[in-house]
């Protein structure tokens, strides 16, 4: 576990924390995340779970995500 992260947005994978969103937003574009969950698939609406890693660009916080049928279309 990263030490000593006391900013109110933490990413202990990368041992980053921080209290401004502009300041989180630039780590997510530079920084490589994995975000884990449940959500709508953004094309056909159907829930699904995901890992997703990378760069999150465009001021984005969190991945668009696609389900398993449509990414096999």
């Amino acid at each position: 576990m990263a030490e000593g992260l006391t900013g109110i947005f933490k990413d202990f994978e990368n041992n980053f924390s921080c209290d401004s969103i502009d300041e989180w937003r630039e780590h997510l574009a530079n920084a490589e995340t994995t975000h884990r969950g449940n959500t709508e698939c953004v094309t056909c609406g159907n829930q699904t779970t995901y890992v997703w890693k990378g760069k999150l660009k465009n001021g984005r916080v969190y991945p668009n995500v696609l389900c398993e049928d449509c990414k096999s279309q």
